[in-house]
């Protein structure tokens, strides 16, 4: 038998028995206060009820089982456990058990904490906690917990940056099923769940300030499981760069240049060679451009621009890849046509091809339009322009890499043709000529066509579309005869064969680049002509003028002393000499008359001009006698002056008129000494300052005379005869009659005798 006594140690109270009649060595005590020592005895007795007096005794105290037991801290290799004070619990026994071989370990804690350690990665372990004091130790323990040593994530690394996000992912682990991540701000440590429960190793984080640094924190978890050192990885919520491109570009100058990133407050550029390994430079700058003097001309450079906080950098970044290059030296315009222009320049170095762009000047819109970015030629030409419009034109080395950026840039107005020349001025030996300006233009070339030995013998023609012909320009030879510049349009030529035609061509420029065809057209020197009056009535002026070699044409201007413009009429060339009358004046008014020598598209500047005014004849005309012929008429409108003719008349034959007085300004004329038994005819004819009128009045008389003695009698025979040889000499040219008088009424004439009878009556 035993006797088991219990003796609470706190009070005095004398021992309690609380059995003494056990059999076994065993027994349960009730009724204990947790935390409470108590002394316990256990006497041996035998059935007579006889226990020793010496027992064995121990002190024990009732403990409570830990409560919420928690692991706070799981590592690849270890743990940490923590729970809740059992009071009165003077130590605590941790029992583990690996379930994959179902082994136990202990350990012994004399804190509510302990750190399991010399675990095996990925491996489940169950948890119990016991309570203990002195030697002995509670047996129900803490509720069981299951948990497993996992490794932190490995190769963390950021992939992604936006304004607001950013995207992370790590290297897979196979003993994890799940991952916890949070995201931490770096300046208030304030601390956001993110997930719970990520099954994939790569993960978008959201909802990011711009600019704001944060410490994201992922954990490694199996089931409930989840480690709690994590891996930790700082970033910033950034745009990223956009827009990345090529500011500047050139020999000795690189410019870069990108969008301002969000969030955003250094930037790093890594400047690497052709191969992309070695890295060149490295700079970290803090505004959106980047700017390099020390890169080599021709040689292919890679560029990558991060942007960043800090020392934080989103790891994508941008790439440009350039070469620097030179602009096409010696940009020139080689011509101008009508609607295009044609560009040459020298070869860049290390360039193998070229882009050409233009723009109007005067357009609103700044942007140039692009033609080619593939011309590997040293020059372009370009069509389809306005004519006499400027524009802006630009070319760019480039290689495969891209283009430089400063390129060679020209203004170029394309130019219209010269039309509507017009002779000025034309003399034996110089023509002036003029145009009309073409718009665009500043200058002119005036050029003349080398030898050509059948010009004179073509038909000139003034046809545009002929003079503008490109094949005869390719093919004939010019010389220049001279620019002008500052928008004049005229210009004379000198030292010119009167008559010859020359074929000169006017080509318009700007800024001293000419059009590549010009106008062609011919020009003959002229001598100027000479203008005759020939007879005027009263609405009626009769003129001619003098041929002039090389002439194909005449014009005839004329005017009244009223009139301020010119009435014209265009007589052909052969009109020359010809009597050309102009009918429909008015009579008494004072007239001027012109005539231009002309070829079959132009006319001289220079004129020949004489003056005439329309009179009418006399309207009468009387004959008397009075010791004398007297002749009176009367005056017409305008009349200053008369011309007064006389001649012998005979039934058969009419004798040449004689002038007997110009310029007389009476209306009356007393004539002596005529000549017996001749009939006479008179006409007399008005004139003004300028010529006498061609029609005038006519009378007729015969003159009787009584002779007085045979004197008198002879003396008027001998006047008579001599009027009558000299008219037939006038009649008959080269004939000279000698006369002889060889007795009374007796006449030799040559080798005839002719014989008068004077008859009375």
């Amino acid at each position: 038998r035993y006797r088991v006594e219990k003796i609470t140690l706190s009070t005095s109270n004398p021992p309690e028995v609380i059995s003494d009649r056990l059999k076994r060595p065993e027994c349960s005590i009730d009724g204990l206060r947790v935390g409470s020592d108590y002394s316990i005895t256990v006497y041996p007795g035998n059935e007579m009820n006889f226990f020793s007096k010496h027992g064995l005794s121990t002190t024990i105290r009732p403990l409570a089982a830990p409560q919420n037991i928690i692991c706070y801290e799981i590592l690849e290799k270890s743990v940490k456990l923590r729970w809740d004070s059992v009071s009165g619990a003077a130590r605590y026994k941790i029992i583990y058990t690996k379930l994959d071989t179902n082994t136990d370990f202990e350990q012994i804690s004399t804190q509510n904490d302990c750190c399991l350690s010399s675990l095996i990665t990925g491996t489940d372990y169950r948890i119990r906690v016991y309570s203990g004091a002195y030697d002995h130790y509670e047996t129900k323990g803490s509720n069981s917990i299951l948990i497993t040593p996992l490794k932190q994530p490995s190769n963390v690394q950021i992939s992604e940056f936006n304004s607001n996000s950013v995207t992370v992912n790590w290297s897979p682990d196979p003993f994890c099923d799940h991952f916890r991540i949070f995201a931490e701000l770096v300046d208030t440590e304030e601390k956001v769940l993110v997930t719970d429960n990520c099954e994939d190793t790569v993960i978008r984080v959201s909802g990011l300030k711009p600019g704001e640094k944060y410490n994201l924190i992922i954990h490694s978890g199996k089931k409930d499981c989840v480690e709690t050192k994590g891996s930790r990885i700082r970033v910033v919520a950034l745009g990223g760069i956009q827009n990345a491109k090529v500011v500047v570009n050139t020999v000795n100058l690189v410019q870069l240049a990108w969008d301002i990133s969000e969030g955003a407050s250094v930037y790093r550029v890594v400047t690497k060679d052709e191969s992309n390994k070695t890295i060149l430079f490295d700079s970290i700058i803090t505004q959106n451009t980047f700017t390099t003097r020390e890169l080599i001309a021709g040689a292919k450079y890679n560029f990558y621009i991060f942007s960043g906080c800090g020392d934080i950098f989103e790891p994508a970044g941008s790439h440009i890849c350039l070469t620097p290059l030179e602009p096409p030296p010696n940009l020139r315009l080689a011509y101008v046509l009508e609607n295009g222009v044609r560009l040459q320049w020298t070869a860049a170095n290390f360039a193998t091809r070229y882009k050409f762009e233009y723009r109007a000047c005067d357009s609103a819109n700044p942007n140039f339009h692009l033609v080619t970015q593939d011309c590997s030629r040293l020059g372009v030409e370009l069509g389809g322009l306005k004519p006499g419009r400027a524009y802006e034109l630009r070319i760019f080395s480039g290689c495969e890499t891209g283009f430089e950026t400063i390129g060679s840039s020209i203004i170029a107005v394309p130019l219209s043709l010269v039309t509507n020349i017009s002779i000025d001025e034309c003399t034996p030996d110089s023509v002036c000529f003029s145009w009309i300006g073409v718009n665009g233009a500043n200058s002119y070339l005036i050029e003349k066509l080398i030898e050509d030995d059948n010009l004179n013998n073509r038909t000139i023609t003034p046809n545009p579309n002929a003079n503008a012909s490109q094949t005869e320009q390719d093919k004939s030879s010019f010389f220049g005869l001279g620019e002008v510049f500052d928008g004049n349009t005229k210009f004379k030529t000198q030292s010119l064969e009167p008559g010859q035609v020359y074929r000169l061509r006017i080509r318009a420029g700007h800024d001293g680049v000419y059009q590549k065809y010009g106008y062609l057209f011919n020009i003959k020197p002229l001598t100027i002509t000479t203008i005759r009056l020939k007879g005027v009535s009263s609405d009626t002026v009769v003129l001619n003028w003098a041929s002039v070699r090389g002439a194909s044409r005449y014009q005839l201007e004329w005017k009244d002393e009223n009139e301020t413009n010119w009435n014209s009429r265009v007589y052909p060339g052969d009109s020359f000499d010809n009597d050309i009358p102009v009918g429909g004046l008015k009579e008494g008014l004072e007239y001027t008359f012109s005539v231009r020598v002309g070829t079959d598209f132009s006319f001289d500047n220079q004129v020949a001009t004489i003056k005439a005014i329309p009179i009418g004849p006399p309207s009468y005309l009387k004959i008397g006698y009075d010791g004398g012929v007297i002749l009176e008429w009367g005056e017409p409108r305008g009349a200053t002056r008369y011309k007064i003719e006389m001649r012998l008349k005979q039934d058969k034959f009419d004798y040449p008129w004689e002038t007997l007085c110009e310029d007389h300004t009476d209306r009356m004329l007393c004539l002596k000494d005529l000549y017996p038994f001749v009939k006479y005819v008179f006409r007399v004819f008005a004139g003004n300052d300028f010529c006498y009128e061609t029609q005038g009045v006519t009378e007729t008389m015969e003159v009787i005379l009584e002779p007085k003695n045979l004197k008198e009698l002879e003396s008027a025979v001998d006047k008579s005869v001599a009027i009558m040889l000299r008219a037939l000499e006038s009649i008959i040219p080269g004939i000279s009659y000698i006369t002889t008088k060889v007795g009374p009424n007796i006449y030799k004439i040559g080798d005839k005798i002719l014989t008068l009878t004077i008859l009375k009556g």
